[in-house]
């Protein structure tokens, strides 16, 4: 399993599944700045790297990521004191959300394991993801209007998308904490699963993923991507994907493996 670092992040690769790890664990996995660049030129990295098939995202320790660590921020605020400049804080932002907006852009699946917390910055990484698979533990919340702030990470797009725009409000406004049973009744994740089992639950369902063919995924990602964004367009985008899908050696595969009653195996 070749691993790569990059501080306080982790990317590690199994086969054709790229495992990202936040790595403040004793800091609950807060989120620094620092982190966000990261983030970021992982998601880039990633991206562009043709032998991945699915990425995986999750926290070490016993949290998911407990949000922005204020402390850090603070710091920097206060640093930079008058000499901030506009180029700065665009430069921040844009790495902030772009830390979360690779999961959605990716054009593979990508997968969000959450234990523990998922506050604020958080919540927004594992709304990013494709899938969220939960432990018993997980308390997710949008934590920002506690702090002044507003969720620009990808939650007001992507929460009302999950659970509707009243239920977004609530959490939002609310800074309501939603509890692992909670948010599998209301869609905010796909499964629960005991918090022993999360790892090997999401690695499984990556490893199922990462043994599917490729470039039926990557397409059926971009049509439900595109369906949200440009609604009515996506059905008639559907049919010249099948066109180019029955013509690619993934579908040749399928049907040969289907024939002679083995497992398929895609290049």
């Amino acid at each position: 399993m070749p691993e790569s670092s990059s501080a306080p992040v982790r990317l590690e690769r199994d086969g054709h599944i790229a495992i990202v790890t936040l790595d403040r664990a004793e800091k609950l996995n807060a989120q620094t700045v620092t982190m966000w660049q990261a983030l970021a030129e992982i998601g880039a990295e990633l991206a562009a790297d043709d032998d991945v098939r699915v990425a995986v995202v999750r926290g070490a320790g016993r949290s998911f990521s407990a949000g922005l660590d204020l402390q850090d921020m603070a710091t920097r605020l206060r640093d930079a004191g008058a000499d901030r400049s506009a180029t700065e804080d665009e430069q921040t932002g844009s790495w902030a959300q772009a830390s979360t907006a690779w999961l959605a852009d990716a054009p593979f699946p990508t997968i969000a394991a959450v234990r523990g917390h998922a506050y604020g910055a958080g919540l927004q990484l594992a709304l990013g993801a494709d899938i969220r698979i939960a432990s018993t533990t997980a308390r997710l919340a949008a934590m920002e209007a506690k702090y002044s702030l507003v969720p620009d990470m990808g939650a007001v797009e992507w929460l009302p998308r999950l659970v509707g725009p009243a239920k977004a409000a609530e959490m939002i406004y609310l800074t309501q904490v939603v509890e692992a049973d909670e948010a599998l009744r209301i869609g905010l994740v796909n499964r629960v699963v005991p918090d022993e089992g999360l790892d090997e639950a999401a690695m499984a369902t990556a490893t199922q993923l990462a043994q599917t063919a490729p470039r039926a995924l990557r397409h059926a990602k971009a049509l439900l991507r595109q369906a949200y964004l440009q609604p009515g367009t996506a059905i008639a985008a559907s049919l010249t994907a099948q066109r180019e899908l029955i013509a690619s050696p993934d579908f040749a595969e399928a049907v040969a493996a289907m024939l002679e009653n083995r497992p398929a195996r895609y290049a």
